[in-house]
């Protein structure tokens, strides 16, 4: 278990926020979604009901042809999960703060 700060490889057990790329049509959107222990990413999304993904720190970015424009910082922003193409996981995991 990563001290509190640290980053945890992705094949460790852990509880707390991943970074992810959601791929939308003409946008991309960088931030945070939550993953719980014992769960794979993919399978909590799939497996959770809800028609939105939340995502914390999040930055919208408008795609034209190679280029990236930032239009937007968000604490919280909710993604239709109908509207997405695709999401990348970061390498990276950043745990739960402790209490």
């Amino acid at each position: 278990m990563a001290r509190k700060g640290e980053t945890m490889s992705a094949t460790e057990e852990y509880e707390g926020f991943v970074p992810v790329s959601v791929h939308l049509a003409g946008h991309r959107v960088e931030g945070k979604a939550w993953k719980f222990a014992h769960r794979r990413l993919l399978q909590q999304i799939e497996e959770d009901k809800r028609q939105f993904l939340p995502l914390v720190e999040a930055r919208l970015y408008r795609v034209e042809g190679e280029e990236s424009r930032l239009t937007g910082e968000f604490e919280v922003l909710a993604v239709n999960k109908a509207e997405v193409l695709a999401i990348e996981p970061k390498d990276a995991v950043v745990p739960r703060r402790e209490i």
